[in-house]
């Protein structure tokens, strides 16, 4: 694999339904959760370097009492971690159908974070972590410019802003990647709550 680190894990394998965490309502959009820290807190995860931890945290969420914190302390270093809510099973019809949804979005927070921080969504195959497996790096700062202020904001990327490549396929993700190029030294937390797939039209920005 790509990542220097699998971290495994302080989840436990989840069912391998597809749409076990879909929560439609009539009227309403449809919303795929992947993880909240409490109905759905499953799968696994790689962390770089390993001076970094990804690790749930209870006490700071924004729903609930549990979120993941990615925890990092190094210099002039790539720092990245990942969530695989299947728990690194592999296979081609395995994942979360995202082909019908409008929107990826997540909750996050952070402390001491002073670049702009990527996300990529992965889909599933045969094997894990090939390169048409990788849906485009997104820049979190373009969606939402004041993430970085210690506040908990929603983060609303419309998937249709992601150039799929060629092989990638968007019925069967299974992992959202985070990652940013420390320049100096580079010292806190990013606190990742609710992540999940959605179908409306347009996110808000709003924060807690």
């Amino acid at each position: 694999m790509q990542h220097l680190l699998l971290a495994l894990m302080f989840f436990t394998a989840p069912a391998q339904n597809a749409n076990m965490h879909a929560t439609p309502a009539a009227g309403n959009p449809k919303r795929t959760i992947v993880w909240d820290g409490e109905a759905h807190d499953r799968g696994g995860s790689w962390v770089n370097p390993t001076t970094s931890t990804f690790l749930r945290t209870h006490g700071d969420a924004h729903s609930g009492n549990t979120s993941l914190e990615l925890k990092f302390h190094d210099k002039n270093i790539w720092i990245g971690c990942g969530f695989d809510w299947f728990d690194w099973k592999t296979g081609r019809t395995l994942g979360t159908d995202t082909s019908k949804m409008s929107n990826l979005n997540f909750w996050i927070k952070t402390t001491g974070l002073k670049e702009d921080l990527q996300v990529q969504l992965l889909c599933n195959g045969d094997v894990v972590d090939t390169p048409e497996h990788h849906a485009p790096k997104m820049s979190i700062a373009k969606y939402c410019p004041t993430f970085r202020d210690g506040k908990w904001h929603e983060v609303v990327i419309p998937l249709r802003d992601m150039a799929y490549p060629k092989g990638y396929d968007p019925k069967v993700v299974t992992m959202i990647d985070f990652g940013f190029n420390a320049e100096g030294e580079a010292n806190g937390s990013i606190f990742l709550d609710d992540i999940a797939f959605d179908s409306r039209l347009l996110g808000s920005k709003t924060s807690k």
